[in-house]
Order: C-alpha cells, then structure tokens, then sequence
C-alpha cells in the first residue's frame, strides 16, 4: 500500500509522511514567498485551471471549514488525478515550509482560517487543480458541508463506505457512526446507496434520516436527494408547506417540492405524509402483478407481492393500473360525496379530497354516509349496467366498477358500442321508469338512472308491489305485452320489464305507435275503454294498462274475458281455422307419407294439420311454416326416423357441388334427407337426394358453404328432424305449433361419431312465438327438441328420453320459456364422454325455465351454458341423478338466477359457475335451493365474480367420499356473496371452503 497511498483506491484521509519525499518530485522543504502567486481566498471548493503551460504555479488560499483540505491535480475530472507533484506549504514569517507533498492527491487537515499554499512544479497545458475543503472528520461522527453553489454527494454503503464529493472520492473510517451532510442551499444533490438491512429512512425537505443498524446519516439544506435502499427498508416521506407531489412506482417513489426533489428506491414499505400545508397530490403506478389499491379516511395505500405505497392527508390522490388483475376499493367519508368520471378511469371527491382510479381491472366506490351521488359515463365499447338495490356495477371486457351505497348513480352511455342496463328489484315495493332517452329504478332510498342505453331490461323477482312506467319515443314504437314481460321499442330503444305487479304504458308522443299483447295459460281479463286498455293476466300478477296506442292487437284463447271495445282494438282468438286431416293425404310412396302435402294444402294464412293415429316412418322431415299447428292424434301418432343410413365422402366436396362422391350407397334411396358433415363443417346442412348413380349421390342443391374433405371423416347421414319450422332472420317461423306428438329417432347405438350434430328430432330455427307442447321424444340420435335463434317459443310439458345429445337444447334464443317437462337419459350410451345435457340454454337471453325434471342424464341436469347467456329464471325445478352436475353453469352467464330448485343425487348441486369466458360468469344468483345427497360437493365456485350464493339449504353432500368435499366449495372468486345459507356438512367436512377465495368477497356461513 505504500505506492498508492494517494491512489483513487485508496481514498483515505491521511497526511503524506515526509520520508516518502524521495518517491517525489523534489521541491524545497523551505522556500521564500513567491514574487507571483495567485490567491483563491477563502476556499471550500474551488477549481482552477492554469492559463499556459509554466514551470511551477503557486496559490494561497484560506480553508473556509475545519476538516479536510484535499488538493487534487489532475485532467478533466478528480478521478483523473496527474502523476506530477502537488505540495503544501505553510507560511512561516517570510518563508514557507514544507507541509505535504504527494502525486497526484493530498488529503491534510486544517482549520477554518488556516492558510496554506499550494505549488504545483512542471504545470502542463489542460491539467486542472482542485481544492475541496468539505469533509471533517471527528471521532465516530463525518459531517461533510456544501458550499453556496451547487454540490453533488454521493454516499455508497458496504463496508466503511465511501462518499464522493463533487467528484472527488473519500474511503470513510471504519467505527464511524454519524454521517451528517449539510447542504449549503445552493441546488446541492445527495445520492445515497444505503443497502443496509432493515434500515429506517425519513425524508423531509428540511431533513432526511436514515436509521440503520448502530450508524444514522442525516441530509439538510440540499436541493435534490435520491436514496437507494434494500427491500428491507421502510421509508418515509413528508411534505413542505407548499404544493407537492409524490410519485409512487412499486418498491419506488419520488417528492417534488417547490425547493426540494428527492426519490428513494428499493424499499418494500414506503409512506409518504401530507401534513404540514398545501394541496399536495399523489400518485401510484401498479406492477405487472395483481395489485390492490385502497383508499379510506385519508389513508391511500398500493400494495403488491413485492411492495406497500401508502399516503396519508393528500389531497389529491391517483392510483393507476397498467397491466395485471388489479383491483382499487375506494371508500367515501361520513359526509356527501361525488363520483365522476368513465368507466376505467373514476375519481371520487370526498371530504376536500379528489380521489382517482385510472385502468383498474375492477373498482370499488363504497359510500360510508351521507347523500352520494355517481355520475359516470360508458367506454367507446359495448358495456354493461347491473343495478342491484345500492349495487350498481358497470363494465365491460376490460374494466369493472361497483357503485355500492350511493343514494343516487347515473350512468350515461355518450362513447359508442351498444349498451345494456339490467335493474334488480328490492324485497319492498319499488318504481321503474322507462324513457327512450333514460331509464332509472328507483329501490328504497336508491336511485339509479341510464341514459342513451340501447336496451334496458328491469326484473321484479324479490317481493314487494313493483311498478313500471314505460314511456314512447316520437317515432313508430311497439308495446309487447306477454304474461312474463312488457316491453316497449322504438328507434334506438328498448325498455323491458318482466314480472312487474304494475306496468302504465303510454304512448301518443307521435308515430304510430302499436300494442300486440299475448294472453296466458289462464284465463286473462282485457278491458278496453276510449281512452285506455287494461289488461290482468291470470298467469302472472300483473295489471297492465296501456294508453294512447293507435292500433292494438290482442292475441287471446277462447276464454278470456273481454270487456268493452274501440275502433283501436283488434280481437284475435285461437288462430286460423283451416283444419287438414292428413290421412286424406296420406301416400305410402312419398318420403312424408304424404303429410307434407297436407300442411303444404293450407291456405297462406296457416291452419292446422292433424296427423293419423299410428305409428309412421319418416325419410324427410315434416316442415312447418308460419300460422301452423301440427298435432298428433288424440289416439296416438308416432313419427319415426328411418333406419340409420350413413356413408363417408370418397372425395372432397364443396359449396357450389351437387353431387357427392361416397364409399357406399347402400342404403340411401331417391327422396331420402340427409345431413353433410365433417369435423370441420357440423353444422349437419340439410339436402335431399334426387338421383342416385354408382358411388354418386346427387343432391337438390347445390352445396350451401363450406368444405367437406374425407380426411375431416366428412359424412352423408340421415341424421335429420323429424319435424321442423325454419326461418330466416329477416323472415322468420311465426306460430308454428307442435303438438300431441311421439317423435322416435330410430337410434342407432353403435353409431356415436355425430352426438353433437345441432339438429334436434323437433328443430324449431328462427322461429318466435311457436310452441313445442306434449310431445315425446324418444331414442334421438341427437337433439331430443332444438330452438335456435328464435324468441318467445315455448316447450311445455314434453318428454325426452334416451336422446343421444341433448334433452331439450335452445341455442341463442330469447324470452323462451321451457316448463313442465320431463328429461331422462340424454347422453344415452356415451357414458364415458361425460355429455348429454338433460336442458341446456347456451347464448341468448332471458330464458324462462321452470317445473321441469332432469334425471339419469350423462351430463348435467340443467345448464345455461356459455356464449353471453344473459339473464334467466330457473326456477322450481327437480335435477336428480345425473352424471354430471345437478346444475351446471359454465361461462359468460350473467344473470342467471338459479332458484327454488331441488338438487340431488347428481356429481354436484351446482357446479361451473366461473368456469371461465371473456367475462366470466357474473352476477348471477343461486338461492333458495334444496341441495342433497349429492356425490361431491353441493355448490362448487369454480372462480369469477359478482356472483350471489343466498338462502340455500345444502345437506349430506360429499356422499362419494363422506366428508372430503366442502358443502360449498370456493375457486379464485371477487366480489362473491354468500350469505344466509342453511348448511349440514357431512361428517368432517366443510361447510365452506375459502382457501382459494380472493378479494371483497361477503361469507357468511
């Protein structure tokens, strides 16, 4: 170590011994004073750059501060120090003697006032002197001052240390223990690389602390400071009594200040306090995890799985998410409060202060008193509105906001993409107002109104006297009244109502504006006045009362009961009149058998055709259209597909293409339907085969759409309705009726390559307002009945036993209701699949399904299935002794209410409810149902949100393994209820699980 002493490694705070001279160049130990010298006066830091190249150079100066005078002769920076020699004189009468001499460095402790001088030999173009007297040294404590111009200092921990003042290094002493900086005001900036463990660390601009174990460092009077810390750290950060902000990134945050900026960075625990004036604003930014931002009583808080932000007494705060599940809780004051903004990006202005989430996967706005008001607005995209009584959610695929507790939230639909809004009702008496412009319930003391929505949907389903007014628009605007809903459309609207005690609909505003009603299973009362129509259903409790309507139309049975008339008022009863009896068509040389030509013989306006007793085989289906009742004889009548025929594509067929090579036309004969599919095509397209040549069928038509390849095992099958009405979506199947049937599907055991083929043995496409009742269906090679894209159709009191696929299936169907059947065997010998759902809805809309009984299925027993089913009543139905779950959701289902059902002997009660989607299952209810004896579990949360678990009685699940599933078991679930429920666990089970739960959920057990 002798030969770099003063080396930029060593860095230490020493004297240079005079008996190192020799290594140097030679200077005088003594000399006289210099005729030139150049005086720097006082000095604390100073640099100097001789002017020419020059034998030697002399400078006097006065050491401003005791401690450490480091002279440094070098090139461009102190780092850069010169092999030359650099020495120190102190002046003695009229001479100077020889104080330190060294190459390069000189470290010499002095004492304020004390002058010396400093002479360099040799002095070459470029070198650059600096003279630094900042640092003092005494005992365990270093305190290290600014000057008046603007120093930069930077501390690194590890070991002793070290510090480096405006560029000039200092190894500290070990054993030292206080470390002070005092800046001198004039733009000074402080870096500190602390790294200790478990440090504490205050940050102020009047003072920063840092706290570690046996050593404390304090900063003051600078301008900027950074501090770069261990995880271990907590840091703190206070205010000025101007306005400041406060910048918060995970493990990170950065202070601006009028005179002050300071950022640490590495601690997991940083808090930051608005307490000495100003308005001061802070900001969060998330990570890429799922993080949780809170804010309640002047307490906002960031946390993640590495980090915790916390700010307290700001006044402005913001919270902003990037990427990640993250999820903000904002809670309001006592007092009133205002929430505004869009959707992703609200902010909440409670009690003086403005509080905002911007990005958030979900955000929770929670009032905690007063009369809050919410007034946000819609995305660019299509959202949604859920309205619970205090419970108000908005969202899309991207952002979810929860309203909870405001007495008043509007919502307004300004952004584009089409909207829905879907209000709930209250256990009392409750008020709907639907306007073409704005719709709004009213529940107890909250208040929620839509605006500019492009349909609004409103449910009366919790108790009390509902009432609902429905206004029109200045356009064409048609009143739908059936026993179930109300609604009312025009241009750029729809408001609907379903179960309400009340509905006042008015219409006059312009247009012409119409009413249809259709009448119940009961008997209905319709009074009609010159000014206004009442209408009470028998099947539902609902009064209806419409006024200034133009045209009305009322579709009745024979028993109901009209009162009065008007010019205004149209009767229809019973439908058409025509009746058919098709055994006068009958021809055993036709693919019908004749039966086609007899509902073909109808006149336009439809009839009714009734089949003969007997049992019947079918190689076409028996096509309705709209007006038309099939039905059966009242001794019996029974359709039955022809024996199964099927033969592969020996080469690729395609739209455009009528004739089909095969492997085999054995079987097939002119006049047969048949079905074209492939694994990559099943839709099952419908052709009916007119010729028939060697290895050749020829079709009717050509091919519709699509390619059918040999390697995607494209087949020619029989596999068709035996009965079907299909439309279109501009001209669809309207009153078509099916009844008093048996439908024999002729299954095939062995033949399971086409289970999931969509046609069912009764195929009802595009069709509304068409029904579907006391048919049996038996042995289907796939569906048992299918409703398809279609709205208002009905199946009531039908059977299905043993079909291949499905029991009763309804595929993006709206207002349909299903009630009163029975459903046995579906998934008929494919056990080991797992499929064969007893009923199931996938997609659609407010699907009414009640009294019904599921049982023995391969799959579950009833099943809103995925693709955005939304809304629903199941409702007093048996699920039982199925494969699969007694009822199973599965994903994007919102809204779908479980209820009253009876539930046991199946895999589970209730199952799939989060399995997945875009959005997820949401805000759907599962109350009030009786679930038992089941083999796992009796509810099962698979994840998703916003779900409602309420009033079950579970019992005696887990009867495969007493004991080893929960009663109701919990997947990754937010923002769940679960409340109120009745439950018996087995011998050691659970009642409920939670151990996979996540945030804000409500569990009661």
């Amino acid at each position: 170590m002798k030969n770099n002493r003063f080396s930029k490694r060593a860095r230490r705070l020493v004297f240079e011994p005079l008996e190192h001279r020799d290594l140097l160049s030679v200077v005088p130990a003594t000399t006289s004073l210099p005729a030139a010298v150049t005086d720097l006066g006082s000095v604390d830091f100073c640099q100097v750059t001789p002017a020419a190249q020059t034998p030697g150079m002399w400078y006097r100066l006065t050491a401003k501060n005791t401690g450490t005078l480091t002279v440094i002769r070098g090139l461009q920076t102190p780092s850069q120090q010169s092999a030359a020699t650099v020495a120190i004189y102190a002046q003695a009468a009229q001479s100077l003697l020889l104080t330190a001499q060294g190459t390069g460095r000189i470290d010499l402790p002095v004492v304020a006032g004390q002058t010396v001088f400093v002479y360099l030999p040799d002095v070459q173009t470029g070198e650059t002197l600096w003279l630094a007297a900042l640092v003092q040294m005494s005992g365990t404590t270093v305190t290290i001052r600014g000057t008046a111009g603007a120093d930069t200092l930077v501390y690194r921990g590890g070991g002793n240390g070290s510090i480096t003042v405006n560029q000039i290094d200092y190894t500290l002493p070990g054993g030292w223990t206080t470390l002070t900086i005092v800046g001198g005001n004039g733009g000074d900036s402080v870096f500190l690389e602390t790294m200790a463990a478990n440090e504490n660390i205050s940050i102020s601009p009047a003072l920063t602390r840092v706290l570690s174990a046996g050593r404390i460092i304090t900063v003051t009077q600078v301008a900027e400071l950074a501090v770069r810390a261990s995880s271990s750290a907590v840091a703190e950060i206070i205010d000025s009594p101007g306005n400041d902000q406060v910048t918060f990134t995970p493990n990170a945050a950065t202070f601006d200040s009028p005179q002050f900026r300071a950022s640490v960075t590495g601690p997991s625990i940083i808090h930051a306090y608005a307490r000495n004036g100003g308005v001061d604003s802070v900001t969060f930014y998330d990570s890429p995890g799922a993080d949780q931002a809170t804010y309640q009583g002047d307490i906002a808080i960031l946390r993640g799985d590495t980090f915790y932000n916390r700010a307290k007494f700001f006044s402005r705060v913001t919270f902003v998410a990037t990427t990640g599940e993250d999820t903000a809780l904002l809670n309001g004051s006592s007092g009133t409060d205002t929430l505004g903004g869009q959707l992703g990006d609200v902010t909440l202005q409670t009690k003086g202060v403005s509080v905002r989430a911007k990005g958030f996967w979900t955000t929770i706005v929670r009032s905690c008193g007063g009369v809050d008001v919410a007034e946000v607005n819609d995305s660019s995209s299509d959202d949604f509105v859920f309205s619970f009584p205090g419970d108000v959610a908005v969202f899309n695929l991207n952002h979810t906001l929860r309203i909870q507790g405001f007495a008043y939230t509007h919502v307004y639909a300004r952004n584009g993409g089409f909207d829905t809004a879907y209000f709930y009702d209250s256990p009392g008496d409750d008020t709907f107002v639907g306007r073409p412009d704005f719709s709004s319930m009213t529940t107890g003391p909250y208040f929620t109104r839509v605006k500019f929505f492009d349909g609004v949907y409103a449910y009366s389903r919790n108790g009390g006297s509902d009432v609902a007014w429905l206004y029109d628009s200045r356009g064409d605007d048609l009143l739908t009244v059936r026993p179930y809903y109300i609604r009312l459309e025009g241009p750029g609207y729809s408001n609907r109502v379903e179960t309400f005690s009340v509905v006042r609909a008015t219409g006059g505003s312009g247009g012409n504006d119409r009413l249809e009603m259709y009448s119940s299973s009961g008997q209905d009362q319709l009074t009609i006045t010159p000014t206004l129509s009442d209408i009470l259903f028998a099947e539902t409790p609902t009064f209806v009362r419409a006024t200034r309507f133009l045209q009305e139309t009322y579709y009745l049975d024979k028993d109901d009961l009209v009162l009065g008339s008007a010019p205004r008022a149209t009767i229809k009863r019973d439908g058409p009149t025509t009746v058919i009896n098709a055994a006068d068509y009958y021809d055993p040389t036709s693919p019908t058998l004749g039966f086609q030509r007899a509902i073909d013989a109808l006149p336009k306006e439809g009839g009714t055709v009734i089949l003969p007793a007997g049992t019947f085989t079918l190689r076409q289906s028996l096509v309705l259209r709209s007006n038309v009742t099939l039905r059966g004889s009242d001794a019996g009548t029974t359709l039955v597909r022809k024996t199964q025929t099927f033969a592969l594509l020996a080469a690729t067929a395609q739209a455009g293409d009528q004739r089909l090579s095969v492997t085999s036309t054995s079987g097939f004969q002119v006049g047969d339907e048949i079905a074209l599919v492939s694994r990559a095509e099943p839709d099952g397209q419908l052709y009916t085969i007119i010729a028939i040549e060697p290895g050749i069928l020829v079709l009717d038509r050509p091919i519709q759409y699509g390619v059918f390849r040999p390697e995607d095992s494209a087949e020619v099958t029989n596999l068709i309705p035996l009965v079907r009405a299909e439309g279109s979506p501009a001209q669809p199947v309207s009153n078509a009726v099916i009844e008093n049937l048996t439908v024999n599907g002729n299954l095939n055991t062995k033949y399971t390559r086409w289970r999931a083929i969509p046609r069912g043995m009764v195929d009802l496409t595009y069709a509304v307002n068409s029904v579907v009742r006391n048919v049996t269906v038996t042995r289907s090679p796939t569906t048992g009945i299918l409703l398809k894209y279609g709205r208002d159709n009905l199946v009531e009191n039908s059977t299905v036993i043993e079909a291949r696929n499905i029991g009763i299936a309804l595929g993006w169907e709206t207002d349909a209701i299903v009630r009163g059947n029975l459903v046995r065997g579906a998934g008929y010998g494919m056990a080991s699949t797992g499929w064969g759902e007893g009923i199931m809805a996938n997609g659609g809309r407010d699907i009414r399904v009640e009294n019904n009984i599921t049982e023995y299925n391969v799959g579950h027993g009833l099943h809103p299935a995925g693709d955005l089913t939304i809304g629903g009543l199941w409702i007093n139905n048996i699920s039982r002794y199925n494969q699969g779950n007694g009822f199973h959701y599965c994903f994007n289902n919102f809204g779908v209410w479980a209820v009253n059902n009876e539930l046991y002997g199946n895999d589970r009660g209730v199952g799939g409810l989060g399995l997945g989607g875009e959005y997820a299952d949401r805000f759907n209810v599962v109350q009030g149902n009786l679930i038992y004896n089941n083999q796992r579990g009796g509810i099962q949360v698979n994840g998703g949100r916003d779900n409602y678990i309420l009033g079950n009685t579970l019992r005696n699940n887990s009867q495969k393994s007493p004991g080893k599933f929960a009663e109701i078991l919990l997947g990754e679930v937010w923002s769940t209820v679960i409340v109120d429920n009745r439950i018996t666990p087995a011998a050691g089970g659970l009642s409920i699980d939670t151990t996979y739960a996540r945030l804000f959920n409500i569990i009661i057990a």
